[in-house]
């Protein structure tokens, strides 16, 4: 049996990637009868169901600054060395600087800051950057959601390379189920067209969304009987240039901002839709593609970055630069019936690859042998 502390600070109520990430990882190792006593670090409020057995609230002051980390570090050095903790997980880019003697993996979700540094707040970029560099040198094993960030983390930072695994993240069990009733109720409360088009991405320009209101534009002006156009997802860097585009006139009358939902909500959209379009410009996973594909949503999404591993054959890809070829695909799939057919059979069959309890368990291994290779590293 070994002890793990799991940092689960970056789940808040309104998960983005990473907080749904962190979640889901957190809630499947609590689930799991193994050797793993999992140890909850946590800022409060926290789902009751997420508290496990070894709850550890904490109001660190300056959290979001780099003397939080030096508060926290100290912290968490001494409670782990109180409570005989083996082991310091994260799920979020952030490792201990003040504490090597603990082994620590560290998961980096992407590469955006060094490859699409416009992309990123510049508030956030030198912190960013730092945090990653401190976790090359700190952790002593790195995880990636996917092939391509591994790939990128070595080509960056090469003596690492023995280091760092990909892992393939999974789809909660929620996007499988579908109820027609409760997804015509969604309908209603939302005042959704019969037939929409569906991009689920915080707004912010690293999901391209400017590019996808014009390919939007073009396609409603093409199309025979043109679908309604949904964006789910909170409000990011630099939104109001998104929101302003798709206030003129050629598409205020046929874009809708829904925000932030939840997931039993978002599953049942995502089975209304006719398909379902991620066309971002840089990804270290991009778990809406696999979302929309567990409830059978055709995809449309880039031909770059993490985009083609996840999808594996089982969408459409498109060059996310070229506004031509996402209108294209979309015009294909609103009025091709077979296509969508085949697309949702494909996905369907790509995502029951993939589930958290098979994610858990790459990470379960991975701990047990960082707690015995690093721990027997530092005692020699």
């Amino acid at each position: 049996m070994i002890d793990i502390l799991f940092d689960a600070r970056f789940i808040t109520t309104r998960r983005s990637g990473v907080g749904r990430v962190a979640e889901m990882l957190l809630r499947t190792f609590l689930e799991s009868n193994t050797g793993i006593r999992v140890h909850v670090m946590y800022k409060p409020p926290l789902d009751k169901t997420l508290l496990g057995d070894y709850p550890i609230p904490v109001r660190t002051p300056f959290d979001n600054h780099p003397w939080g980390d030096v508060h926290r570090n100290i912290f968490i050095r001494k409670l782990m060395i109180k409570r005989r903790i083996n082991l310091f997980f994260s799920p979020a880019f952030y490792c201990l600087q003040m504490a090597r003697a603990i082994p620590q993996v560290v998961l980096i979700h992407d590469m955006a800051v060094f490859d699409r540094p416009e992309t990123i707040p510049p508030i956030f970029r030198s912190y960013l950057k730092w945090m990653i560099h401190s976790t090359i040198r700190n952790a002593c094993r790195i995880t990636t959601p996917s092939e391509f960030i591994r790939t990128r983390i070595v080509q960056r930072f090469p003596k690492v390379h023995d280091h760092v695994k990909a892992v393939h993240l999974g789809v909660a069990p929620v996007f499988r189920s579908y109820s027609d009733s409760k997804a015509e109720s969604v309908r209603r409360d939302y005042c959704l067209a019969p037939r929409f088009i569906l991009s689920v991405a915080t707004v912010e320009p690293r999901k391209n969304l400017l590019k996808l209101l014009d390919a939007f534009a073009i396609y409603t002006n093409r199309a025979a009987s043109p679908s309604q156009l949904v964006i789910v997802g909170d409000d990011g860097y630099r939104a109001d240039e998104v929101h302003a585009r798709a206030q003129k006139a050629d598409l205020s009358t046929r874009v809708r901002f829904l925000g932030y939902i939840p997931d039993n909500e978002l599953a049942l959209l995502y089975g209304l839709a006719e398909c379902m379009i991620f066309p971002s410009l840089y990804e270290g996973f991009g778990l809406p593609v696999l979302e929309a594909m567990a409830a059978g949503c055709p995809v449309i999404t880039s031909n770059t970055a993490s985009m083609p591993e996840v999808a594996d054959g089982a969408a459409v890809l498109i060059d996310p630069c070229d506004i031509s070829d996402m209108e294209q695909a979309m015009r294909s799939i609103t009025s091709d019936a077979g296509l969508k057919r085949k697309l949702s059979l494909a996905g369907r069959a790509r995502a029951d690859t993939m589930s958290w309890r098979k994610t858990a368990s790459e990470y379960e291994t991975i701990f047990l042998e960082a707690a015995e290779i690093c721990g027997r590293e530092e005692g020699s």
